[in-house]
């Protein structure tokens, strides 16, 4: 490999070089909603057969969210963090195929390699420059890993990059930039996989009510801690209001461009309040005045739990009733003016109330994993008989092939 490797690069005759080729990797996502809260055992990827789960992926999307929050200096936004965790999630799936290729090429790493790099880490170092045990132990228990779990990180990795040298091994030139070009043309992989999800596959649990009565008899314990567990997120359910909303928008510093200030827009809205009194119609004088994103829906803002309204609009809703408009609202940023259209009262479901649907809910939770796993395991046998993605399966489930797009080994 390394002569005729290094002729071509030197020659240039060969404008693609050689091109390092990976197998064919089916990975299949199992949904998380078929798997108890809390449970670090759950499946969050299967990468041929070999499961990725929560508790190594809650490891690294944590230390990956400190060190992203600490770089940008304040905590990340929802949208920020689902695309960290997509980042993390497709991190470890990247990792795992380069580790199962380094297995199948017969390479391996001992415990003398691993003892040699673990000495080697300068955080684990004490003053003296020699490696600490108390200060190893102590970022152990930072990371909640045992000894065994963390070393065999290090032979993964060691793994990783032994599998790297293998392919960069044909191409030791002197040359830096020659080097450099060949391992950015030629050491990459690309992974093709199918996301199957377990909630894709609800419809295929059959609850009978005599099934579901058999299951209740023996499972009572479990729903009840379902039930007090999903208590506050599912079945306490705040007041809610539907509303809509006229929103005239100010600076900073109280002042618009036209001159007007907070006082005046005020004045605005108590011309418009007047006008509705008279029986002028909200949704048309919303979308001619409004000033946010709701004004080409006629200020309709939906239906929302009171918690999740701003201070001042909660207060000036519950002053009126449904079909009432309430006083003009000042705030730092804008002025604004509601219509109630509806108050539904704070609500707990009782547990006799919602016993069947949490029943239904769990036993779906216990066999859509399997179903889903079943369906992973038929495709991929397909794909690696003929080659090629399974496209009759795939359809069957509404179910599509995606691939990561070249993906360093670096």
């Amino acid at each position: 490999m390394g002569s005729s490797l290094l002729e071509r690069m030197r020659s240039g005759s060969d404008s693609t070089f050689m091109q390092v080729l990976i197998a064919l990797v089916l990975i299949s996502f199992l949904g998380w909603a078929g798997q108890p809260a809390g449970d670090t055992s759950r499946t969050v990827a299967v990468v041929n057969g070999k499961r990725i789960l929560e508790a190594e992926f809650g490891r690294q999307y944590r230390n990956a969210a400190q060190m992203q929050e600490a770089r940008m200096g304040r905590a990340m936004s929802d949208a920020e963090q689902n695309q960290l965790s997509d980042q993390v999630r497709q991190d470890l799936i990247e990792g795992e195929v380069v580790l199962q290729e380094a297995r199948r090429l017969g390479l391996s790493v001992s415990d003398t390699e691993v003892a040699r790099q673990l000495l080697q880490i300068q955080f684990l170092r004490g003053e003296n420059g020699k490696f600490d045990r108390e200060i190893y132990e102590r970022y152990l228990k930072r990371l909640k890993m045992n000894e065994a779990a963390f070393q065999e990180e290090i032979r993964a990795d060691l793994l990783r990059k032994k599998l790297r040298e293998l392919v960069f091994m044909g191409a030791n030139v002197s040359e830096p930039a020659i080097l450099e070009a060949w391992k950015e043309a030629n050491t990459r992989i690309d992974v093709e996989y199918v996301r199957i999800r377990a909630g894709q596959f609800d419809a295929d649990v059959v609850i009978t009510p005599e099934s579901r009565t058999e299951w209740l008899e023996i499972n009572q314990e479990q729903v009840q801690e379902t039930y007090e567990r999903d208590l506050e997120r599912l079945y306490d359910h705040p007041e809610r209001l539907r509303a809509h909303v006229i929103v005239l928008t100010v600076h900073d510093d109280g002042v618009r461009d036209d001159g007007l200030k907070s006082a005046d827009l005020a004045a605005r809205l108590e011309k418009l309040r007047d006008a509705l009194a008279g029986g002028a119609d909200f949704e048309a004088l919303a979308r001619r005045w409004s000033e946010d994103a709701t004004a080409s829906v006629g200020g309709d803002l939906g239906l929302r739990p009171v918690p999740q309204l701003p201070v001042e609009a909660a207060s000036a809703l519950a002053e009126v009733q449904p079909g009432g408009i309430s006083r003009v609202v000042v705030t730092a940023k804008d002025v604004r003016l509601y219509r109630l259209d509806e108050r539904i009262p704070a609500k707990i479901d009782t547990l006799d109330e919602v016993r069947d649907d949490i029943a239904d809910r769990l036993i779906r939770a216990e066999g859509t994993p399997a179903l889903a796993a079943a369906a992973a395991e038929a495709i991929l046998a397909r794909w690696k008989e003929t080659g090629a993605p399974p496209e009759d399966l795939l359809a069957a489930r509404n179910l599509t092939v995606a691939s990561t797009g070249p993906i360093p080994l670096e």
